[in-house]
């Protein structure tokens, strides 16, 4: 008995241990209506059938510069290790008629080297990118 008195107490104390650090299903609360922002993210995705243009390929890193300055660029990121993939932008418009319009004035998407994914996605008000 007295050889299992010390495996008890760990078995007993294991137990409490485990019991305090068990993870615990997170509670999350709906976001309700009217307490989210909305944005657009535009996927912007190589041609295969078009060949890689230097030009276009400038030319669409100044019309991402251009969003930017114009403050509707929230976010944009490229991809280099995916070859499809180019970039991903977060853009701030009132609607996707705006975001297409404003994707169709770079070069590349114009000339289809880029073709453009739009999608809504939404934030709570008030997170922030910056």
């Amino acid at each position: 008995m007295a050889k299992l008195l010390p495996v008890l107490l760990l078995a007993v104390f294991l137990t409490f241990v485990i019991a305090r650090f068990t993870s615990r299903p997170l509670k999350i609360e709906p976001v309700q209506k009217g307490e989210s922002k909305k944005y657009w993210m535009v996927m912007l995705r190589t041609n295969a059938k078009k060949p890689p243009d230097p030009l276009l390929e400038n030319a669409h890193l100044y019309a991402v510069r251009n969003l930017a300055r114009e403050g509707k660029l929230i976010v944009a990121s490229p991809f280099r290790e995916n070859e499809e993939l180019q970039d991903v932008l977060i853009m701030e418009c009132k609607d996707s008629l705006e975001v297409v319009s404003l994707i169709q004035q770079d070069s590349a998407v114009a000339a289809g080297w880029l073709d453009a994914e739009i999608r809504p996605c939404w934030t709570a008000r008030d997170m922030s990118f910056k």
